[in-house]
């Protein structure tokens, strides 16, 4: 089975299953809002906005995430904690040097608990617009999935993360020791993440605080109705 196919490549696991999708209106809004500033206005003159980690905005290309993305460890957010490969249990919170952030979008069937027929038809994209490794369009593949009985298949947003740990719980990772790791944030954690870059960066437009490229990241228990999942909050490294 290839990588893109994984569910494990996508998801982050509540205490009752998995949940593929939990996108928020607020996660939408700060999408909205970063490419608004990463736009430039001809004929009105606006003040400079500062937009956190945009400069960090697709550092890696395509090609490279997706190579790197097959070896490189992965930290999620499960029951509470972040782990490591879904098997080292990190902790709570830990604080990362960004290298690079990309969008990803996951082409799923729409279930709660995926069944291995549901696990061999997930597949990704890069761009929104073509499936990874396919050829075909996003649009396509879904309707595709449609027609073969699967009316809630949908895509939902992701982000790559990529960087190195520098300390987890408060302690310092030995710089010997440290390996460049993807962070995956799910619907939710991508809205967290934005949220925090657009705020932020309003922060050091106003010269209040000054850019860095480290970050603390947080997992946090969330429920939603009667399922339960853990995201990832953010927040400035001190």
């Amino acid at each position: 089975m290839g990588l893109k196919t994984q569910p494990e490549f996508e998801m982050e696991c509540p205490a009752h299953g998995l949940v593929i999708d939990h996108e928020t209106d607020a996660g939408m809004a700060a999408s909205t809002a970063i490419a608004k500033a990463a736009s430039t206005s001809l004929t009105t003159p606006r003040p400079k906005l500062n937009v956190a980690f945009a400069g960090f905005k697709d550092a890696f290309d395509t090609p490279t995430v997706s190579a790197l993305s097959q070896a490189s460890p992965r930290i999620t957010a499960e029951q509470g904690a972040l782990k490591k490969n879904r098997a080292t249990k990190l902790g709570a919170k830990i604080v990362l040097e960004v290298v690079s952030w990309n969008d990803r979008w996951a082409l799923g069937c729409g279930e709660d608990r995926m069944n291995d027929e549901m696990k061999e038809l997930f597949r990704v994209s890069y761009d929104h617009q073509t499936v990874e490794g396919e050829g075909c369009s996003v649009e396509h593949y879904i309707e595709n999935l449609k027609a073969q009985g699967y009316p809630k298949a949908k895509v939902s947003p992701y982000v790559d993360l990529w960087g190195y740990i520098e300390a987890i719980e408060g302690k310092e990772v030995p710089e010997d020791e440290r390996e460049l790791v993807l962070v995956q944030l799910s619907a939710t954690s991508v809205g967290n993440f934005k949220a925090f870059c657009v705020s932020h960066g309003l922060l050091e437009s106003r010269g209040k605080v000054t850019a860095s490229d480290r970050i603390e990241i947080t997992a946090e228990d969330r429920t939603k109705g009667d399922k339960s999942f853990t995201n990832m909050s953010f927040k400035a490294a001190k």
